[in-house]
């Protein structure tokens, strides 16, 4: 055992070593001048940084296990560019919906399994298909909602109960749910028909021409149309004016800028350039301008109305007495301004965006399956006999197969998905997903045969009226409109509009899908038809 002391350190050093080869040893490093007992000081220094290093790396990897495995990434994965080499082509080139490529992922990569990461630059996703993680993100759980709504603030607000969270949410919903409710919904069936029979008086000359009508840039005008009416109780002309107004084109521009940036995040910075944030700006100060003189109008009359004689005659005239009575009752506060700007600019965007697109992606697969379109007409027909569906009509059981119909356009052809946000920590199915944003695409998992059965990607509107078949799906495995507390505040409002609109529609017309390339869905904020659905109009009065 040799032992020395370090110089003014205190610290005795013990060698367990062969005397004689020792001595060798020590004779070579004082040959060279080399100090033989700091070498072996920092051989010992490294051997122990060394086994802290080891040590260290077991207990990341124990409290990572704790944490949950890692998840699986699609393949090619570029150690620089992640995942956009495989994303970019189809989604940015070839303008595929980003969920129609990740349900292609998941069918072709067996190891992603349903619950899988994509990596584009800073943005750490998790991708979840599975009806009960979806289940367990939505309901159980109620995760708020993912960071990503913050690009849609430039164009709904950031007041907006799509992005809102906590007591703010609440006291918004619970504002404006009494006007998506069944009990004043009824009494707008009306204005959904007058509406309506605006948009069958245009499509009677497109009958008399033969001429090829975009079904879905005719049913944007009519949602549009519908929701400033029930919304504001204000007419903006959008189906008789030989050109729309202002606010049209405001709205649209703002639409496709929000989208950019939402489609490609990366990109983000350059709203900030001088001259795109300028034009921008003035874009949505226009916008506002015109939402913002109909607001205060109405708030306005509504301090004049009697509630109790006449009762709100809007969703906005309804949500501010909502507010008010509230406020009366519990001390809450008033809707200001900015928030009730926020949320018509949410129903404006929710309210004809979805709706037009359920309308025709429904309009396309009858078109396509004639037996489904004899079974609608027989319906309209006894139901309606000619007549603008009524109330009862609508939820009561009378236009029961056409609710099937399109439900089975909205399991096919859903709107959009989910996005949530997971809390430092968590995990999901034993995966770590802490910290990272959620996507729940709707499109693949409405298409899944472990949940649809063979005949998952097939249109069957019979599925619907299968009372042992509906028992046994998965709660989760159809949200068209999202699932639990933060489900969409409008479903209920979406269904009626398009019962309305098909049903009269199909008591005066059908249509025939008039493009080779069969419809797929294209990507803006939601989803629509990639081709708008072109169709030629056929009166049916002619037929008979």
């Amino acid at each position: 055992v040799k032992e020395w002391r370090i110089p003014n350190s205190g610290i005795l050093v013990r060698i367990l070593c062969h005397r004689n080869k020792m001595s060798q040893i020590r004779a070579i490093l004082e040959e060279r001048g080399w100090d033989w007992r700091s070498i072996a000081l920092g051989g010992a220094a490294s051997l122990g940084g060394g086994l802290l290093g080891v040590y260290a790396f077991r207990k990341l990897r124990q409290k990572r296990r704790a944490r949950g495995a890692p998840l699986p990434y699609p393949l090619p994965f570029h150690p620089i560019f992640q995942n956009i080499p495989l994303l970019a082509e189809r989604v940015e080139k070839r303008k595929e919906h980003v969920d129609a490529v990740l349900m292609d992922l998941m069918a072709s990569q067996k190891h992603l399994g349903k619950l899988f990461r994509l990596r584009v630059l800073t943005m750490d996703l998790v991708v979840v298909c599975d009806a009960d993680a979806a289940k367990e993100i939505t309901q159980q759980k109620n995760y708020p909602k993912s960071p990503t709504y913050d690009t849609l603030h430039p164009f709904i607000g950031a007041k907006s109960m799509v992005c809102s969270e906590g007591k703010v949410w609440s006291k918004q919903r619970k504002a404006f749910a009494p006007g998506f409710q069944f009990a004043f919904l009824k009494d707008l069936v009306p204005t959904f028909a007058s509406k309506t029979q605006l948009l069958i008086d245009r499509f009677a000359r497109a009958a008399d021409t033969g001429e090829v009508l975009s079904f879905h840039t005719e049913a944007v005008l009519l949602t549009v149309d519908v929701i400033c009416q029930v919304a504001l109780s204000v007419n903006f002309g959008y189906l008789t004016s030989k050109e729309p107004p202002e606010i049209f084109y405001l709205f649209n521009e703002l639409l496709t800028n929000t989208a950019e940036l939402a489609r490609a995040p990366h990109t983000a910075w350059m709203r900030f350039l001088p001259w795109v944030y300028m034009r921008s700006r003035n874009i949505q100060k226009r916008f506002d301008s015109i939402l913002i003189r109909v607001i205060q109008h109405r708030l306005t009359e509504t301090q004049q109305e009697d509630p109790l004689a006449t009762g709100p005659r809007d969703i906005l005239g309804l949500a501010i007495k909502t507010a008010r009575d509230a406020k009366a009752e519990e001390g809450g506060g008033a809707l200001d301004l900015e928030d009730v700007l926020a949320q018509v600019k949410t129903f404006l965007f929710a309210g004809h965006d979805t709706t037009a697109s359920t309308a025709a992606f429904t309009v396309y697969e009858i078109s396509r399956n004639p037996e489904v379109e004899a079974k609608v007409l027989e319906e309209v027909d006894r139901v309606c006999g000619g007549k603008p569906p009524s109330s009862d009509d609508l939820t009561r059981g009378g236009l029961k197969y056409l609710g099937c119909v399109i439900k089975e356009s909205l399991r096919l052809w859903p709107p959009g998905g989910t996005a949530r946000i997971a809390p430092p920590g968590a995990t999901l199915q034993g995966y770590d997903i802490g910290g990272r944003p959620i996507y729940l695409p709707h499109f693949p998992i409405h298409r899944d045969p472990d949940y649809w059965g063979p005949d998952a990607a097939e249109f069957k509107p019979e599925r619907w009226l299968d009372e042992a078949y509906l028992a046994k799906l998965h709660p989760c495995c159809y949200m068209p409109f999202s699932k639990g507390a933060r489900d969409c505040i409008g479903q209920t409002f979406a269904i009626m509009e398009v019962k309305t609109l098909l049903a009269m529609l199909y008591s005066n017309y059908t249509f025939k899908y008039a493009c080779a390339e069969p419809e797929g869905q294209a990507y803006r904020i939601t989803s629509y038809p990639k081709n708008r659905v072109p169709v030629t109009v056929h009166s049916r009065s002619r037929q008979k």
